[in-house]
């Protein structure tokens, strides 16, 4: 019978071991040893034991799944925060006849390329680079007729602005593009 199978059950002593593990992660397999009174010989049983290395899954999968979703709420919360003040420096500046075309084109940018719209990255010999860090999506003609309608939208929209007509529009727009 081989030593991972001889711990069928996880036990509360197994647990405290975790506990010391996660609190202590250079700790070596004697210094565990020590803080147990057991032999190393016994730690590493349990560590590489079936049961044990399932309960250590599961709480690096809770530990880093509350992680991941502390992030991912700060970095919305931060997100919202920048775009809200993105549109009222652009109100303002529209408000005050500020309104500068790059600065309209500055954003417009900025919206599409959040939206996956936008230009594309061309190398110094005036070949196109394509940078895959992500999962390919493949799309039926009408999604992208949509797609392409959308940017076209949001076009027409930001020559709006440049044109004087209100701001509103172009927040609107990103507003609505968003969904």
């Amino acid at each position: 019978m081989s030593q991972s199978a001889s711990i069928k059950k996880v036990r509360a002593w197994h647990e405290e071991l975790l506990e010391f593990i996660l609190a202590n992660p250079r700790a070596s397999g004697q210094e565990i040893a020590l803080y147990f009174n057991v032999t190393e010989a016994w730690v590493s049983t349990v560590k590489n034991s079936d049961a044990f290395q399932e309960l250590w899954a599961k709480r690096r999968g809770e530990h880093f799944s509350r992680v991941s979703s502390n992030i991912v709420e700060k970095v919305t919360a931060l997100a919202e925060v920048t775009v809200d003040a993105l549109t009222d420096e652009v109100e303002k500046k529209k408000r005050n006849n500020d309104l500068e075309i790059q600065t309209l084109t500055e954003v417009s940018n900025m919206a599409l390329k959040a939206l996956g719209f936008g230009a594309k990255r061309e190398s110094s010999n005036g070949a196109s680079i394509n940078i895959n860090t992500g999962p390919t999506y493949v799309v039926d003609k009408d999604t992208l007729a949509r797609a392409r309608e959308a940017k076209q939208q949001m076009l027409d929209r930001v020559a709006a602005v440049a044109e004087g007509r209100p701001a509103q529009k172009l927040i609107e727009g990103i507003k609505e593009s968003a969904k």
